[in-house]
């Protein structure tokens, strides 16, 4: 095996494992903003057509901000690998 082969198999696995990483990142943003959409259809609709005040909705607020921030840290990290 010559240097030239064993440096692309070392790259080849590198760039494989940034490729599964990458994937994996993509799935996770996708579940994040299907339960984002889900998360705000569901407190929009509890304010508005059940009459949920503030207090009512504090929990799914309080959920709906942590799906955000989840998002916005696989965002970066999309741009990372």
């Amino acid at each position: 095996m010559t240097p030239a082969s064993r440096r692309l198999l070392a790259s080849g696995r590198l760039a494989a494992a940034a490729l599964g990483t990458a994937i994996v990142v993509g799935v996770l943003g996708a579940i994040l903003a299907v339960a984002q959409a889900w998360l705000l259809a569901d407190t929009i609709s509890a304010a508005f057509l059940g009459g949920a005040g503030l207090p009512d909705l504090a929990g799914a607020l309080a959920v709906l901000a942590g799906v955000l921030a989840a998002r916005a840290v696989l965002a970066w990290a999309s741009e990372v690998v």
